[in-house]
């Protein structure tokens, strides 16, 4: 890989018509033999005993092949560090223990040693982490939930001291999420989620819950949390939803899966604009025919309901060049309206 690298100028191919420039495999296997190597650091950091050398012979008795047999957790370690220290105590006080044997021994003992000082340092760490991530889950929701209609608000005006006028009031929304998480943790009530709208139709002939902009996003996001359950009004949805995205992007021309990224469009610094596309017939925003934006993370989260066509579809983006070195771009925009002469689409970065 190193004298592929040194020439810049050589090609191959991976084999999908595509060029693998010599110097992109170079930085490849480089970046692989580094995560070997912290990778290596790391298990000879919690069993420094991998790297002694084998034991010699009557150097283990049964208390020592019980704890290497099988991986030790941290606390069984610790839990286990007073037998392990009598047992090789014992066999160090041995008469015919060998200087051989007396050695790997202390060496093992040491080992141990720095294993559960480092266990201790970890399963502190752990736990103050877990401290941490549990008072960081304790959110306030007051100022934004109106108890007269039992739903959040989509934000609160801090000048005016007062919740915005809109609400997040469909399930087919990734707001369900927060709903989910709040009344789980008692700070929301139940009343919460059964207020959510619950809005149907039927587009593609089977019954599907209306979304805001009809995104990959809303109808999606939640799975990657939240549990589902078969042969229930939202798995229905979501399996809908990713059909009729599918048949959109069929009816179009184009790779499916269209939600909320950013486009062809930058600002005075020229940063990319962002906002919610979506398929028209799922989603209750007017003008959704107007754009078209792919979003190569959309088929992303359809693999949670459709796994084989959404990695067919990564595949299809994959030839069709919509990705780098770093993964896939932020989206692909098709918009007629926002192309240069002669152009049919434009990749957002």
């Amino acid at each position: 890989a190193e004298r592929e690298s040194r020439g810049a100028e050589g090609k191959r191919s991976d084999g999908k018509g595509s060029d693998v420039t010599a110097t992109d495999l170079g930085e490849w296997a480089r970046a692989l033999a580094d995560e070997c190597t912290a990778m290596l650091a790391e298990l000879e950091a919690v069993a420094p005993w991998l790297t002694l050398p084998a034991p010699p012979a009557g150097a283990l008795l049964s208390a020592e092949v019980k704890v290497f047999a099988a991986i030790p957790t941290w606390r069984e370690l610790g839990r286990q560090s007073e037998a392990l220290a009598a047992s090789i105590a014992l066999r160090l006080s041995e008469a015919d223990a060998t200087e051989e044997v007396r050695d790997w021994l202390t060496a093992l003992q040491r080992c141990l040693g720095e294993a559960q000082a480092r266990g201790r340092t970890l399963i502190g760490a752990c736990e103050a982490l877990a401290t941490q991530a549990a008072q960081y889950a304790e959110a306030d929701y007051d100022f934004l939930f109106d108890p007269s209609r039992q739903l959040l608000t989509i934000g609160y005006n801090v000048s005016d001291h007062r919740r915005d006028a809109s609400f997040y009031d469909l399930l087919a929304s990734e707001a369900r999420l927060a709903s989910f998480v709040a009344i789980a943790q008692g700070q929301l009530p139940q009343d919460n989620w059964f207020s959510l709208g619950r809005l149907l139709t039927n587009p593609g002939g089977d019954p599907v819950l209306l979304s805001w902009s009809g995104s990959m996003f809303e109808y999606l996001m939640p799975l990657l949390v939240m549990p589902a359950f078969d042969d229930t009004l939202l798995d229905e949805t979501c399996k809908a939803a990713v059909a009729l995205q599918i048949a959109y992007g069929a009816e179009r021309g184009v790779p499916w899966g269209m939600s909320e990224s950013g486009y062809n469009t930058v600002d005075a610094h020229f940063n990319y604009q962002y906002r919610a596309f979506g398929v028209p017939g799922l989603g209750l925003q007017r003008g959704l025919s107007d754009d078209l934006v792919v979003a190569p993370y959309a088929s992303l989260l359809a693999l949670t309901v459709a796994p084989e066509a959404a990695c067919r579809n990564l595949q299809r983006l994959e030839a069709e060049g919509f990705s780098g070195r770093y993964g896939f771009f932020e989206a692909v925009d098709y918009t007629p309206a926002r192309q240069r002469r002669g152009q049919s689409r434009t990749l957002v970065l």
